[in-house]
């Protein structure tokens, strides 16, 4: 399968850690905001997960030990959180960051399944 990958799915160091850095951003965001409140201490304990992979990561340089389980089980938890505070009542920017942190463990998962495919055509 030769298809054409979008930029951010090749998967160099420098995508990679751009979607640690971008989930570590949101993710403290959301942490400090009042409308998070509810589900702060989730956010945070995923939070945790995820620099544990940032910093496995550093010191491996692939993804591919992350395990597919705990990378779906930390995006259907952060899917879960999205769907209180995309649909939120009272319209607010605020509540984007819950689908901008969504969309960044997708491009994660994206980098790593390509991640394991280039290897395997090796």
């Amino acid at each position: 399968m030769n298809q054409k990958i979008k930029n951010y799915a090749i998967p160099n160091r420098k995508n990679i850690l751009e979607a640690f850095q971008k989930l570590n951003e949101i993710i403290t965001q959301i942490a400090s905001l009042d409308l998070y409140n509810e589900s702060k201490l989730e956010y945070l304990d995923l939070l945790l997960t995820i620099k544990e992979w940032e910093k496995n990561y550093k010191q491996s340089k692939t993804l591919s030990e992350i395990g597919h389980k705990d990378l779906l089980a930390v995006y259907s938890s952060l899917d879960n959180l999205q769907t209180k505070y995309v649909y939120y009542d009272t319209p607010d920017p605020k509540t984007e960051l819950s689908d901008d942190v969504v969309n960044w463990m997708w491009r994660l998962m994206v980098l790593r399944k390509n991640e394991i495919e280039k290897e395997m055509q090796k």
